[in-house]
């Protein structure tokens, strides 16, 4: 009888140990979980941060383009002018 009480007592000790074991693991499984969840939030914010940043890059862009077209049209409405003056 004295040994089933020591095996049981020694068993208990074992899953107590283990069941700290299991606790320890369970909270560096969630430490993990929790930083790349803080991960994904910050990449999420640095490819919305990229996005406005190629959409302004796009906007100036366009004006760019916009600003062109009206100087070259200038332009060519002046090379008319002059060739008009020259015929005179």
């Amino acid at each position: 009888m004295a040994a089933l009480v020591k095996s049981l007592e020694d068993l208990r000790v074992s899953l107590r140990e283990e069941n700290k074991l299991l606790k320890e693991r369970d909270l560096e499984k969630n430490n993990i979980i929790a930083k790349m969840s803080q991960d994904q939030n910050d990449n999420e914010k640095v490819l919305e941060n990229l996005r406005e940043l190629v959409e302004k890059g796009e906007q100036e862009a366009f004006e760019l383009k916009k600003q062109a077209k009206i100087k070259d049209e200038m332009l060519a409405k002046a090379v008319e002018e002059i060739k008009k003056v020259e015929i005179i």
